[in-house]
């Protein structure tokens, strides 16, 4: 039986870069929301001192800006093109897929980073270990179909077309690409640290209408993204020039998915660096009573889960898959499906990572070998948003950053 796992960031060995055969595809979507509304031609910035307003407003304590514009709901359906690659190892087929859903920032290479010659791919770490990896850009993002930035990309929205992508799959109805069945998901998001500028100022994000917002500069990203001393200085280089938008549809409605009960009862892996800013304020263990992290405090939203388990990977921050710890942060998550009946069937003895070179083991935001995680909301779960869901079959692992918001299963950003 074969099963799939989604998954947002992860990174391996140069050395398993050829492990793997790989196939880009574009696969449409029809899909419908129930998406907030809101002033259209008020919310849309014309330029970047407009950006900064907003930015204060949503960030302003004491206040909920979104609820303050919204106006009322709308449907918002339509078809889109969603850009993907799934890649299988090399050494046959794969009896499970992990799908893997980037956060805000970035785009699905997120998952299967060139950098280093592949060394910080979670790609490779997971083909070698005899998953198949189904990684793709958001809807608005990317390759995928961009579109109005306030009223119709949404996180909603979103949440919709990554559901109709784990249907295909299950079905089997995407060329190239087998059938799957069970899933596990693993998503994570920040604002007045992010310095955000229209995101078509930047030549590389011209073709993005306003309202698609981007950080201004490398300090923005390495506040938002980086913890001190667990990062290459040129990853964050080229995690700046790489980067990705965010519209202000999705900063509006980024917690619409989130505050309410989920009855999912599988397996829930919740993993974020310790000094994640996005979902902890720089601080995961600054936890209120009676919890040991703050992205602990997500039980409450998944009382029936089992496991529940939350893993704070030591000097790390949000972007875990760019941190020197990333090797921790993906052989936690693996191992975390293997433990939970999600492990590749033929895949043999489970492959460590390495640290990076010039990183010896057990140095600053190390741990070599332990289990750790990001701050406030990256989830590796099986999804379940509590609605009318696809049927329990073969296995689909679900991988998200968190801050794609559509962390029904409990995180992108």
């Amino acid at each position: 039986m074969k099963s799939f796992t989604t998954a947002a960031a992860v990174a391996a060995f140069a050395g398993l870069a050829s492990a793997k055969h790989c196939q880009e595809l574009t696969v449409p979507v029809t899909i419908s929301a129930r998406n907030g509304k809101y002033d259209q031609a008020k919310l849309t910035p014309q330029t970047n001192i407009d950006v900064t307003n907003f930015i204060l407003l949503q960030s302003r304590q004491g206040t909920n800006y979104s609820q303050t514009a919204l106006e009322g709901y709308q449907t918002v359906s339509g078809t889109y093109n969603i850009a993907a690659t799934y890649c299988a190892p090399d050494s046959g087929s794969a009896s499970t897929v992990q799908v893997l859903t980037h956060g805000i920032g970035f785009d699905r290479s997120y998952w299967d980073s060139p950098y280093a010659n592949g060394n910080y791919s979670y790609v490779n770490q997971a083909t070698s270990r005899g998953y198949a990896t189904f990684a793709f850009d958001r809807l608005g993002i990317g390759h995928s179909s961009h579109g109005e930035p306030v009223n119709e990309i949404q996180v909603l929205l979103e949440v919709a077309a990554l559901k109709s992508l784990t249907d295909k799959i299950r079905e089997g109805s995407i060329q190239g690409v087998p059938k799957y069945g069970k899933n596990g998901t693993f998503l994570p998001y920040f604002l007045l640290g992010g310095n955000f500028v229209q995101a078509n100022k930047n030549p590389a994000l011209a073709t993005y209408v306003n309202g698609y917002l981007a950080p201004a500069d490398a300090s923005a990203v390495q506040t938002n993204f980086f913890a001190p001393g667990d990062f290459d200085p040129n990853i964050l280089t080229f995690a700046t020039q790489t980067g990705q938008p965010v519209t202000i549809g999705e900063l509006l409605t980024i917690g619409g998915s989130t505050g309410s009960k989920n009855l999912f009862k599988g397996p829930v892996l919740i993993i974020t660096g310790e000094y994640d800013v996005p979902y902890c304020g720089g601080n995961c263990l600054a936890a209120p009573t009676g919890y040991n992290s703050i992205p602990e405090t997500s039980k409450q939203y998944l009382p029936n889960a089992s496991p529940f388990q939350v893993d704070i990977v030591k000097g790390a921050g949000h972007g875990l898959n760019y941190q020197y710890t990333h090797t921790t942060t993906y052989n936690d998550i693996l191992s975390f499906f293997e433990q939970n009946g999600l492990a590749a069937s033929g895949s043999g003895k489970s492959s460590q990572a390495q640290p990076p070179a010039g990183k010896p083991p057990g140095g600053m935001g190390g741990n070599w070998g332990t289990s750790a995680a990001g701050a406030g909301g990256n989830a590796v779960t099986q999804i379940d948003d509590g609605q009318p869901q696809v049927p329990t079959g073969k296995p689909v692992q679900q991988i998200s950053d968190g801050t794609s918001a559509s962390c029904v299963c409990t995180s992108q950003s």
